[in-house]
């Protein structure tokens, strides 16, 4: 029976590269959220700075002009905010899968490993049944009497 003398640390590596892929998962998640929510705001900017400019032309009062201004302009503001926060989230994820690409790394290193130390262990198994085989071959050669022997004329 096979056993990888480094199945322990295998098994951590594998768990680490689980638990990293999640987090990667729940960044890539959160990007998109928040990637998604800055556009919807933007766009709710632009109705926003679309509705302001036709009212222009109705001839609103300086008030009431001056209000839908400062109102597209705190859209701006949220605007920015959400493409800050949806930068961030992309940093994150950029990180995420700079450490999910690490221990993807350091488990197929000891995934090659295993894989090599097994092929050694079973090029044994071979070459252990070789020699049985050929031990049992060579017992029966004696018994009959070996070559030429038994023959009898």
């Amino acid at each position: 029976m096979f056993r990888f003398r480094l199945q322990r640390v295998l098994d951590l590596r594998k768990q680490r590269e689980q638990e990293v892929a999640g987090q990667l998962a729940e960044a890539r998640g959160a990007e998109e959220r928040a990637r998604l929510a800055a556009e919807e705001l933007e766009r709710a900017r632009d109705r926003g700075a679309e509705i302001a400019t036709r009212a222009q032309s109705r001839q609103l009062s300086a008030g009431q002009l001056q209000n839908l201004r400062y109102v597209v302009e705190r859209m701006t503001d949220h605007v920015n905010l959400a493409a800050a926060e949806a930068d961030t989230a992309r940093q994150k994820v950029d990180a995420c899968m700079v450490e999910f690409t690490v221990a993807f790394r350091d488990r197929k290193v000891l995934d090659r490993l295993r894989e090599r130390e097994m092929d050694g262990w079973r090029a044994g198994e071979v070459q252990a049944d070789r020699r049985l085989m050929d031990d049992i071959a060579l017992a029966r050669f004696v018994r009959k009497g070996g070559a030429g022997q038994g023959g009898g004329k």
